[in-house]
């Protein structure tokens, strides 16, 4: 199988203590899948962003980041496959 697929989600963690004080909002987030920047998400103001493509056999590199520069974020990162991996 020359390409197989994955679905990646990465996720904000809560901001409880911020929430508290009224400022519980999720930061704008989104990711890129890079093997020379082979895919990339949507950037959208939710707590989870997620993208479904075929990638090759190979190493890449997934990169969570805020849309605006400054913005600092915790993520919790999810890979599935619809074969074994040897995601690292």
């Amino acid at each position: 199988k020359a390409e197989d697929e994955v679905l990646v989600c990465i996720q904000q963690k809560p901001k409880r203590t911020s929430q508290k004080e009224g400022k519980g909002e999720n930061l704008a987030i989104g990711f890129d899948i890079f093997k020379t920047k082979v895919a990339s998400s949507i950037y959208i103001n939710s707590r989870s962003v997620f993208l479904r493509t075929d990638l090759k056999e190979g190493r890449y590199v997934v990169i969570p980041t805020t849309f605006e520069a400054g913005h600092v974020a915790e993520f919790l990162l999810r890979q599935f496959t619809d074969v074994p991996s040897d995601f690292q």
